[in-house]
């Protein structure tokens, strides 16, 4: 893993995050935008575990940074330190 290599990942964190937050944006329009007597709907509800899907992956996104991140360095020491090879 060369340096120059880490703008782009994390860009592409950056453009998962978006995705993520304009999905939950347009979710969260769609079931509001339904009227209210169609609560018992397919797509009212279909919305609602949408948002709770959306919800918890973002609650999981913090953790999943930081797991990327530390894979990152620790690509980053071990090849300044040679070993890309494996250990041999």
């Amino acid at each position: 893993m060369a340096f120059n290599q880490i703008s782009s990942y994390a860009i592409a964190l950056v453009a998962a995050a978006m995705v993520v937050g304009v999905g939950a944006l347009v979710v969260n329009g769609f079931s509001t935008g339904l009227p209210t007597q169609n609560v018992d709907s397919v797509a009212w509800n279909v919305t609602q575990y949408g948002l709770g899907g959306l919800q918890t992956f973002v609650s999981w996104f913090s953790t999943i940074v930081l797991i990327i991140v530390g894979v990152i360095l620790l690509g980053l020491v071990l090849s300044a330190f040679g070993s890309k090879t494996g250990g041999q």
